[in-house]
């Protein structure tokens, strides 16, 4: 059973990686303001209870609206509130950042098949409208050091899948992207239930995915966790080159989305299942790009 920490007003599982008013720096870049929305980047969630800083993971369509997915557990639809990206800027700017509100979250106890939230974006939003890509923020500086490196600096979500027995180990490799750590790597180590105490009780998720750090194809490792604080929420997905030119010196990766990043424990980073998603909202639509070309999905 895993262990709480807790900080400042807001709980959170000790697996469960929010950020909350004890402020971690982000990785750099992944506290910019983006728009549209990306996957790996910062967003922060408010209401009257409660204040935490999380990643947000990939778009979704629901019910003919436009949609985000992080953690579950970095926010509650039950509270009337609202979501910034990267933060609120202040009291005297309340709606400066708004990116929308969460309109659906997982249960905080009893057993659930995903942990997951929707924030509902809003189309008005200040600086901009508040729209998203599918797309994935990447910024590690290991990662950049390689020839794996994404000449953009983002991989466009090719397609979800759920992760099986045969992912289990090396070579197989599995990347994170969230706001505290940036761009990690690991392999995945099992797929069970895990269990996690709250101050509602106890809350499982079955299935989730548990990965370890471990090398990269170029067999490159990094220093520092897996994921810490802040980075429930971040997506996980393998990663594969689809277009290069001018001898490598140009090169545009994609991803296949697995997983949503639930928490830690020690070394182990857990990661509910993306597809799930779907399972639990049946009008939930994961949204993704076709690669064709080194112009991001024609985006």
């Amino acid at each position: 059973m895993k262990t709480l920490e807790y900080f400042s007003i807001f709980m959170i599982l000790d697996s469960s990686l929010t950020n909350t008013t004890i402020y971690v720096n982000s990785y750099p870049h992944y506290d910019d303001v983006y728009r549209p929305l990306i996957g790996g980047i910062q967003m922060q969630y408010v209401s009257f209870f409660s204040v935490a800083i999380c990643s947000l993971a990939f778009p979704v369509d629901f019910s003919n609206k436009k949609g985000f997915v992080t953690a579950g557990h970095c926010g509650d639809e039950w509270w009337p509130n609202k979501v910034y990206q990267p933060y609120s800027v202040s009291a005297s700017l309340p709606w400066r950042n708004v990116i929308g509100n969460i309109v659906r979250d997982s249960p905080d106890t009893g057993e659930s098949i995903v942990d997951a939230a929707i924030i509902q974006l809003d189309p008005s939003g200040i600086p901009g409208p508040v729209d998203y890509s599918p797309f994935i923020f990447e910024n590690r500086a290991e990662l950049n050091q390689s020839h794996l490196k994404d000449s953009s600096g983002k991989v466009g979500i090719f397609d979800y899948q759920y992760p099986t027995e045969r992912d289990i180990g090396y070579p197989t490799v599995f990347y994170k992207s969230g706001r505290t750590t940036g761009v990690t790597w690991g392999i995945l180590v099992n797929i069970n239930r895990e269990c996690f105490d709250n101050p509602y009780g106890t809350f499982c998720v079955n299935p989730v995915m548990v990965l370890a750090k471990y090398f990269n194809e170029e067999r490159i490792i990094y220093e520092g966790p897996m994921a810490d604080s802040g980075d429930s929420g971040g997506v996980v997905y393998k990663r594969f080159l689809y277009y290069s030119e001018l001898g490598g010196r140009i090169r545009q990766y994609a991803a296949i989305v697995y997983g949503i990043v639930t928490g830690k424990q020690g070394d182990w980073m857990y990661a509910s299942l993306a597809l799930n998603v779907v399972k639990q909202w049946s009008d939930v639509k994961p949204i993704r790009c076709i690669p064709s070309t080194y112009l991001d999905c024609g985006l």
